[in-house]
């Protein structure tokens, strides 16, 4: 008999870019990535992204989804853990709000060009606006915020436009691949073996362990034969009993300051750790900068536009040095 194949250990989706995430049993599969992922996200009044690398304390709200009779979700509820205010409470359909260009903060170079939206409302504004305004400095209260969702009846991101096409996740993605909110692709996954082995080596060196919340993965797997061997993973197969799924490996993920901060206080690592040991010993494609770090964990991008992931489903791997 051979190894016994990888398994999807956990399910995780964010729904306003920078929050805490909501773990799933099953997920519905759509172009830009596990339903709702990244759907949402905090803009300022120019327009520009608002995330944990400038604002940490984003990561002490809470989603969670409002469903009908028939469990399907109406709404998305935002809590503060941090900041006594009542539930905002955003409707998932219906009339669409006003209309907007929105950018990243580093010249359109992660996506590409402005991406269209819809604001939220004035409530969901003033909400936001408010917690930001709590943790901010004298000065930096001057600024108002709005929440954000990503258009995807326009659907104007295209991943290989990233970095104006030069990216190694650029060169790799298809013409159609797209995602809403996410750094760099719709798929992000981190394998157990390769958290463990972190966190060995974190204790080694008397610092304290880490939960994968810290890399905000959308799928964990575990049952791969050693760690970071999802590097060299050229695709993945999962098949959930109707169908077969394939997801295709577009790069692996380079850590910035995010992996630092607590995920639900928003405290920064004050010896800046996990990210300090990882680049001891993972590799620095991108380099040190703003656009790189070191690397645990890869992006991914999945042929299929709708079907089905759950917890429990066994991948089938096609390996290849890319």
């Amino acid at each position: 008999m051979g190894a016994p194949l990888p398994t999807v250990l956990e399910l995780w989706v964010y729904p306003v870019k920078s929050c805490q995430g909501i773990s799933l049993q099953s997920s519905k599969l759509t172009r830009t990535g596990l339903q709702y992922d990244r759907s949402f996200a905090v803009f300022d009044e120019e327009g520009t992204v608002q995330d944990i690398r400038i604002h940490p304390k984003l990561c002490t709200l809470r989603p969670r989804f409002e469903c009908d009779n028939s469990g399907n979700e109406t709404h998305l509820l935002l809590d503060s853990t941090a900041v006594a205010m009542s539930t905002l409470r955003v409707p998932l359909h219906g009339p669409l709000g006003k209309k907007v260009d929105i950018r990243d903060r580093v010249g359109d170079k992660w996506w590409g060009g402005a991406l269209a939206g819809t604001c939220c409302g004035q409530e969901a504004a003033e909400w936001i606006t408010k917690v930001l305004h709590h943790f901010a400095s004298p000065t930096g209260r001057s600024k108002n915020y709005r929440l954000v969702r990503y258009s995807e009846e326009q659907d104007t991101r295209r991943l290989s436009k990233a970095f104006a096409g030069k990216s190694v996740i650029a060169k790799r993605a298809s013409r159609h691949d797209t995602a809403s909110f996410a750094d760099c692709a719709p798929y992000h996954l981190v394998s157990l073996e390769s958290l463990e082995d972190l966190n060995d080596r974190l204790a080694s060196i008397g610092e304290d362990r880490v939960t994968v919340h810290r890399f905000r993965p959308n799928i964990v797997v575990g049952g791969v034969e050693e760690p970071y061997k999802e590097d060299l993973w050229n695709c993945v197969c999962t098949n959930d009993g109707l169908s077969e799924v394939r997801f295709r490996l577009l790069g692996q993920t380079g850590r910035c300051v995010i992996p630092t901060t607590h995920p639900f206080t928003g405290i920064r690592d004050t010896n800046e750790q996990p990210r300090e040991l990882l680049k001891s010993y993972r590799p620095m494609p991108y380099g040190d900068g703003v656009h790189g770090g070191p690397t645990l964990g890869v992006w991914l991008a999945c042929d299929a536009s709708e079907g089905n992931l759950h917890v429990g489903q066994t991948i089938i791997v096609n390996q290849s040095k890319l």
